[in-house]
């Protein structure tokens, strides 16, 4: 035991030369410092009590402990505790209330960079403003100009061939006036036309030709059904026996249920196609619209029926193989035959359907040319309305520019000029104004950072709402722990000195940082006296660090990092050097460096993954 001390003593003497650590003497100084010393002297102790155990009772055998080098980070540190906080943050809100939020560009969660949008109000009563007050200021500086310089030469032939160019433009729209009234009262009788043709209701020409046309393509349509039902008849030979005789044995071998299938909807097709003749083919063109339209509908359902009779036979020949007197030519053949059938039924289902759409479109013609007619009237006065307005602005902008042609020929009296300059600062003030209103019309982000609150969205009324911003932004590429040391401690922070954080909400995940400011003025808490200490944290964003989350800061006094290692119990002095025991046995002499007492630093003499014995 006596050589374990004098090898923990020996330790400790190379790792102050190997890292100077002389200069930390006035760690004893420090509480906690203290502490970790007292549990190591008491370790000495326990060795020391152990060693005379060991001396005392031969009874008793110490187990030995195998320890692997490995590399790793040594480290003295101050301890504290402290909070997240961000380097920058805003909170942002509109300047207008009442209006609604046109777009918001961005989600809660959102990283942006200075200058991006985040939302925006709606702008376009603002523009209409814009053009009017623009307007106004480029009048008032026009006519303060004028005042000012007074009439030329020029200016008055320049009034006079406005006057001249606003005479023209009334004729111009007095024609054109005239004309679009024409134009709407020969719409206004086109659509009486139109009215008087659709009149008589169902016997209106319209509607006849409609039921004429239903009635041909139901007649049509009966056709397509019989040559569908013989085509399908001449496969699976039901009513026509002997037209499948060839190969009405290898109907659908793979599957005999699809045969049956099919022969169960050729059937049903048949009854329903007759029950379709015997109501549409005594029809003529004369017959009454119930009828037509009945005989339609029968129709209709025959054209249904046949098409899934179709898919039947299509199944069928699907799960026939070609064998015996039955070629795949020939079985090809009857396929597309029975594909082509069904295209000609489906069409004649849509021309049928077309039809009989065209008959409520028909019947409904009158309501429509009236609407149109009704329509055509009021366009009529609208258009004498238009115009009645339209001859009265011309007139209006002649008799303005006459008077101006009349003022120019007079000079401007002192107080006209002041009432001119008076209505430019007026019209300019009033566009600055706008100007400023549109760009406080959208909230753009001062700083590069992360938009942890949004309270709106598109469509949303702005309100005011007390100590509640719109949005906040956080900076969240820079990252502050603030903490707060005790006094006995503050004297071994400086700035720029190494701290690493341990952060609990991140499953104890470490970052790495810098002290970046150390207060000079203290705070008392409980009779404790204390100074902020701000460590500022680096690549945080590889972690999702967040404002205000808690955390341990190791402050680094001194530190060896990326060093082969082993415990400190298992060097020992053996002729005055620091010697370890081998695995087999054999003592081997190491050179040591820094240890904090549980661990010591080996320079030279072990290698990676090499085992000691102690």
């Amino acid at each position: 035991m006596k050589e374990q001390k004098e090898s923990i003593g020996s330790i400790l003497e190379q790792s102050k030369k190997s890292r100077g650590i002389y200069k930390y003497i006035s760690l004893f100084k420090n509480k906690k410092f203290i502490i970790i010393f007292s549990i190591f002297v008491a370790s000495l102790g326990s060795f020391y009590v152990y060693g005379k155990m060991n001396n005392d009772s031969t009874n008793i055998v110490r187990e030995k402990v195998t320890a692997s080098v490995k590399k790793g980070d040594i480290r003295l540190t101050i301890q504290s505790d402290g909070n997240i906080v961000a380097k920058d943050g805003v909170d942002l809100s509109f300047s207008e209330t009442g209006v609604r939020i046109e777009e918001v560009y961005v989600s809660e969660g959102d990283m942006v960079k200075k200058g991006d949008k985040i939302a925006r109000i709606e702008t376009n009563e603002l523009y209409i403003d814009l053009q009017s007050s623009r307007a106004s200021l480029t009048y008032a500086s026009s006519r303060l100009k004028e005042l000012e310089a007074g009439a030329t030469d020029s200016d008055l032939a320049s009034y006079i061939n406005a006057v001249e160019s606003s005479k023209v433009a009334l004729d111009k729209i007095i024609y054109q006036n005239e004309f679009s009234i024409k134009e709407a009262e020969r719409a206004v009788e086109t659509a009486k036309n139109n009215l008087k043709l659709a009149e008589g209701g169902q016997d209106s020409a319209i509607v006849k030709n409609a039921y004429e046309d239903l009635l041909g393509k139901s007649l049509s349509s009966l056709n397509t059904l019989a040559s569908a039902l013989t085509d399908s008849d001449n496969i699976l030979g039901i009513d026509n026996t002997f037209a499948n005789d060839e190969f009405e044995s290898v109907l659908s071998t793979l599957n005999p249920s699809n045969l049956s299938n099919a022969k169960t909807s050729y059937l049903s097709s048949k009854s329903v196609l007759q029950k379709a003749e015997n109501s549409v083919v005594p029809l003529v063109s004369i017959s009454s619209y119930t009828a037509i339209i009945s005989g339609a509908e029968l129709v209709k359902e025959a054209l249904v029926k046949m098409q899934q009779h179709l898919y039947d036979v299509q199944e069928t020949l699907d799960t026939t193989i070609p064998i015996g007197d039955l070629s795949q030519s020939e079985l090809d053949a009857l396929r597309t035959g029975i594909n082509t059938a069904k295209s000609a039924v489906i069409a004649s289902l849509s021309s049928l359907n077309t039809s009989m759409e065209a008959i409520e479109t028909a019947e409904n013609s009158y309501e429509t040319y009236l609407n149109a007619y009704d329509e055509s009237i009021d366009d009529l006065e609208e258009t004498k309305k238009d115009v009645e307005a339209t001859e009265l602005s011309a007139r209006l902008s002649l008799e303005n520019l006459e008077n101006s042609l009349n003022k120019q020929i007079e000079p401007a009296s002192e107080t006209d000029i002041a009432s001119a300059r008076s209505s430019v600062a007026s019209a300019q003030s009033s566009v600055n104004k706008i100007l400023y209103q549109i760009q406080e019309a959208t909230i753009t982000s001062p700083i590069d950072g992360e938009l942890v609150l949004l309270n709106g969205k598109t469509g949303d009324i702005v309100v005011e709402e007390k100590n509640e911003p719109f949005c906040i932004i956080l900076n969240k590429d820079v990252f502050y722990v603030e903490t707060q040391i005790e006094e006995m401690d503050i004297s071994k922070i400086k700035q720029g000195q190494k701290a690493y954080v341990t952060i609990d909400a991140l499953d104890s995940a470490q970052a790495e940082g810098e002290v970046s400011f150390v207060s000079l003025v203290s705070a008392e808490n409980n009779g404790i006296v204390t100074y902020k200490v701000r460590v500022l944290l680096e690549n945080t964003e590889v972690l999702d660090i967040r404002e205000g989350m808690s955390v341990y800061v190791d402050f680094i006094i001194t530190e060896a990092n990326s060093v082969l290692m082993t415990p400190v119990q298992a060097v020992k002095n053996v002729d005055g050097k620091p010697s370890v025991t081998m695995e087999d046995g054999s003592i081997r002499n190491v050179v040591t460096g820094f240890t904090d007492g549980k661990t010591v630093e080996i320079i030279s003499g072990l290698e990676m993954q090499e085992k000691v014995v102690y």
